[in-house]
């Protein structure tokens, strides 16, 4: 059975891997946009559960499409997840939901999203300073 397959130019003794889960989702969100890393820290902040409406309320000087690109790619990411109720077969009740939509290309935002973990959402507001957080609650 093989586990990944890699290129023939990789040379293993030349990948650097994480020394912690802390690290390895540092990384990944280091890889993210400057727009994607203030919208997910802001997520952390509303919780590990937490409403569009509401986050687009936090972040009013940001455009609600620059958001809503932001959460999808996250999604894509697998850092969020629909936060909503799920009724048989453990399908979103929403359409368009991103659960239901995980086997295609479509990404779909609920109104309730969650962090796929709490340890990331953890994390990002060890992230902020005192001040920032209680910023984001004002």
């Amino acid at each position: 059975t093989k586990l990944c397959v890699l290129n023939d130019s990789v040379n293993l003794s030349d990948v650097t891997l994480p020394d912690s889960l802390k690290e390895l989702f540092l990384a990944q969100f280091d890889r993210l946009s400057v727009t994607e890393q203030v919208t997910l820290k802001c997520c952390a902040v509303l919780g590990t559960h937490f409403s569009l409406s509401l986050l687009m309320a936090v972040l009013p000087h940001r455009n609600s499409a620059d958001i809503l690109r932001s959460v999808q790619s996250m999604i894509k990411e697998q850092l969020l997840e629909c936060g909503g109720t799920f009724g048989l077969g453990n399908v979103c009740a929403n359409t368009e939901c991103s659960k239901r939509d995980a086997l295609t290309d479509r990404v779909a935002v609920c109104e309730v999203m969650r962090f796929r973990t709490q340890f990331s959402a953890e994390i990002l507001r060890e992230l902020l300073l005192p001040e920032q957080r209680i910023r984001i609650h004002e």
